[in-house]
């Protein structure tokens, strides 16, 4: 069978209610796209809390920034847009 790769935002659940639904999908490898892995309102969601959270757990947790996204601002005339590139090659 062919690997399966989920896709999940922690939005502003709690860290148990992240690995809940990661458990229930049965993932076993955690990889983190973001380019800055840190976040104010959720501390939960910082690098190092997800790394322990996650060995603690028993998901393997991995940083890959050169997977994730960066939002680049366009101008064009009369409009301003971001484009976010999801996945690069």
């Amino acid at each position: 069978m062919a690997p399966v790769v989920y896709s999940i935002g922690h939005s502003n659940v709690s860290g148990d209610e992240l690995f809940a639904r990661v458990e229930r999908a049965g993932v076993r490898t955690l990889v983190d796209v973001r380019a800055f892995p840190a976040s104010r309102r959720n501390p939960q969601f910082g690098r190092d809390a997800l790394a322990e959270a996650s060995g603690r757990r028993g998901v393997a947790y991995h940083w890959m920034p050169a997977l994730g996204g960066c939002s680049v601002r366009v101008e064009s005339p009369g409009s301003c847009i971001y484009i976010t590139t999801m996945i690069r090659r």
